[in-house]
């Protein structure tokens, strides 16, 4: 448990100096591009005080318009986020992974309701600051949507996001889910190097 619980400890720190690190990068190199409301950071930043209603409507307008690209998009997102594979093969891809999460023969002992509520904690928590962390950057677009942010900033907590469908009640399947599970993940690999070949060299 002590394992687990530092475990747990280091993620979230990790996670917390992703956010910092991100932050502070954008802050540097978009100097001087702010939002179509906020001349500066700290007036984006003294805001989220100020008028705490519109920044929570921002923040829960954002996420309910977007959360399906921003799934895609952490699976599936090249150049300058003007490429990416069909919808159905991302969408296919997280199915096998759930599934192989669901039904593996697990050796271990699975998380319990405790660990699995600090891996949301940890999840909401990155996913929340991230995207508060564009809020404050330069973009809120006119429409009061946050735009900028990138599926691909989810990565760090997607493993997480799959353990919260580890489980001790159903049993094993009698097919080779990780065998299935690595065939189509060079198959998606497969998808991915023509999708970039594609855009960049045909």
């Amino acid at each position: 448990i002590k394992y687990r619980n530092l475990s747990f400890a280091i993620i979230f720190i990790t996670c917390f100096l992703w956010i910092a690190a991100f932050l502070s990068y954008n802050i540097y190199i978009f100097k001087g591009m702010f939002s179509y409301y906020f001349k500066n950071t700290s007036q984006a930043m003294m805001s989220i005080f100020i008028h705490p209603t519109a920044y929570l409507t921002s923040m829960t307008k954002t996420i309910f318009t977007n959360i399906s690209e921003y799934v895609q998009r952490a699976f599936s997102d090249f150049g300058f986020s003007d490429t990416q594979v069909h919808a159905g093969v991302i969408y296919s891809f997280i199915t096998l992974i759930i599934l192989n999460t669901l039904f593996i023969d697990k050796q271990e002992k699975p998380f319990d309701l405790k660990e699995k509520s600090m891996f949301m904690f940890i999840i909401l928590t990155v996913f929340w600051l991230t995207l508060t962390a564009n809020y404050i950057i330069f973009v809120l677009s006119p429409n009061g949507l946050i735009e900028g942010f990138k599926g691909r900033y989810l990565i760090p907590v997607l493993p997480l996001f799959f353990m919260l469908f580890d489980n001790k009640k159903l049993k094993p399947l009698t097919i080779n889910l990780p065998v299935i599970c690595g065939i189509y993940t060079f198959f998606f690999l497969l998808i991915f190097t023509l999708t970039l070949i594609n855009r960049y060299y045909i």
